[in-house]
């Protein structure tokens, strides 16, 4: 997940700590292993790349609790409702059938996008356009991953719209729409994974 401008660390087995920075540039990645960080991904990476970098230091850190007790939707299925506003399909691409890993990320999304959200929104009520673009921008790679296909063109305006300062007065709308989706699709994943 993307909607943060600092970076995680994670601790792996062996002590050294993985740190995912969106704003490392290329090469910078290979210079923080070097000095003892087990993992690092620089601002290009991908989604499938970062989901399997966090599995793979999730299985090996301990980090990964036991959800037995957790419901997990149906692996046949992305969700456990047809009227789910997400799609798991991407993260359970990479998750390689680990369902504590695809509940972990659940969890990260929950933890981590709402409560950015009233930062989006003061932005825009500051006409704060060029904040308002970097956070849609950063909210973009979340909403794909998450398959919240409800936001996925309204996201894109917001972040295109304020950064080219056009069509201003349409952004409040969307980000309001923005507010309510993601608290829909937290109230479903909290329900679908008994969270």
């Amino acid at each position: 997940m993307y909607f943060i401008s600092f970076g995680i660390a994670v601790f792996d087995s062996q002590q050294r700590y993985l740190y995912f920075n969106p704003n490392v540039l290329k090469g910078g990645s290979e210079k923080n292993v070097k000095t003892g960080i087990g993992d690092c991904l620089s601002k290009s990476f991908t989604e499938e790349q970062l989901f399997t970098v966090f599995n793979r230091k999730l299985k090996t850190n301990n980090m990964v609790q036991d959800l037995s007790g957790a419901g997990v939707p149906p692996a046949n299925g992305n969700t456990a409702d047809k009227n789910a506003l997400y799609d798991l399909t991407m993260i359970r691409s990479v998750s390689g059938g680990d369902e504590a890993f695809l509940t972990k990320m659940v969890r990260m999304f929950i933890e981590t996008v709402p409560p950015g959200l009233p930062d989006l929104n003061e932005a825009v009520a500051g006409s704060e356009w060029e904040r308002v673009s970097k956070m849609a921008h950063k909210l973009k790679s979340t909403i794909d991953s998450m398959g919240i296909v409800a936001l996925k063109d309204d996201i894109r305006t917001i972040e295109s719209n304020a950064k080219q300062q056009l069509e201003t007065d349409s952004i409040p709308a969307l980000v309001e729409k923005v507010n309510e989706v993601v608290g829909q699709c937290v109230q479903q994943l909290k329900r679908d994974f008994s969270l």
